[in-house]
């Protein structure tokens, strides 16, 4: 440790008579001044990750605290620390999940940052996030990062010890252009005009249009649910999920679905329910849907049985749909 005295003369008061004060300054790589921490433990991180088939990649790094710069690497052990889930959960009263151990890989070597003689901060050590077919899209998961050891006897900064990854998978939806019906109990071309001739029909779903819509009929009589409609993506996909995009500017309360079963399909042929069979229920608003399943699943084709809508309007029942897709 380095004393600095500082003399001062009182002069004015006592012109025979000094005084003497003195503070504690830390001298170079001091030990009781010195700590590393985790940069990104500065503050929850929060990131929304599209899930692809692409992972990706978060990078961390370590930071050196102290006077002067080390004279020595310093190397500082990583490693996730999910029991303290709970304890955050708890402290703020929020419900993350921990990060699956098959969706993260701290691809570091030997998960160590590196801080290098005479610098103040590791190069990033990535941390490889692998969201697709691991996470499920309607959850929110939290994976805590701590220090676990340092070298040469340096201090951790303890509470810059963990850094909090929030992870929020993203979906990212299918292009539907080029899908075909299968098959449909119902739809309406009378709702179709010069500029939206499909308009009504049930491809008015995947023109990525949302002023256009799929109708159930109503011209010569009105569709009664349920109403199916079989989907033909023209390829084998995973499929995590469908998305629906409700009529926009609905005259009166009427149409909406207001819950839908989906069922799956390799051939067109044989199918398998979704959610158990039980309906995913939607509420009465004009915004997109995202209908979670459980697992995803690999298909060809899907189809939606909706067997009730929101509200029936003006004495008769029908329903109708903007958009549908899957991601």
């Amino acid at each position: 440790m380095k004393r600095l005295i500082y003399i001062c003369l009182l002069s004015s008061l006592l012109p025979a008579v000094g005084c003497k004060k003195e503070w504690d300054i830390p001298g170079m790589g001091d030990p009781e001044y010195t700590n590393v921490y985790l940069v990104q433990a500065s503050k929850i991180q929060s990131y929304q990750l599209e899930v692809t088939e692409a992972p990706d990649t978060i990078l961390l790094s370590a930071g050196f605290g102290g006077v002067g710069t080390p004279d020595g690497n310093l190397e500082i052990t990583l490693s996730a620390a999910l029991h303290l889930v709970d304890s955050f959960n708890n402290a703020r009263k929020t419900q993350y999940l921990p990060l699956p151990e098959s969706a993260y890989t701290l691809e570091g070597k030997d998960n160590k940052l590196v801080i290098h003689t005479g610098k103040t901060t590791s190069a990033g050590s990535p941390l490889v996030i692998r969201a697709f077919g691991k996470l499920r899209m309607d959850k929110e998961y939290l994976l805590p990062v701590s220090i676990a050891a340092v070298n040469g006897g340096v201090k951790v900064n303890e509470p810059l010890r963990t850094a909090y990854l929030i992870i929020k998978p993203k979906p990212v939806l299918f292009n539907p252009t080029g899908w075909q019906m299968l098959s449909l109990t119902s739809e309406e071309p009378a709702e179709g005009n010069s500029s939206e001739p499909d308009n009504g029909k049930a491809i008015a779903m995947f023109d990525g249009k949302n002023q256009t819509f799929w109708h159930s009929q109503w011209n010569g009589g009105y569709a009664v649910p349920p109403h199916i409609l079989a989907v033909d993506m023209k390829t084998s996909r995973t499929l995590s999920g469908i998305s629906l995009v409700p009529r926009q500017g609905r005259v009166g309360a009427g149409g909406n679905f207001k819950g839908v079963k989906v069922e799956v399909s390799a051939d067109g042929t044989t199918w398998t329910a979704v959610n158990n069979g039980a309906p995913f229920e939607l509420p009465n608003t004009d915004d997109r849907k995202f209908l979670f399943f459980p697992e995803p699943v690999s298909c060809r084709y899907f189809r939606i049985v909706i067997a009730e809508t929101q509200h029936i309007w003006g004495g008769v029942i029908f329903t109708h749909c903007a958009e549908m897709t899957g991601f």
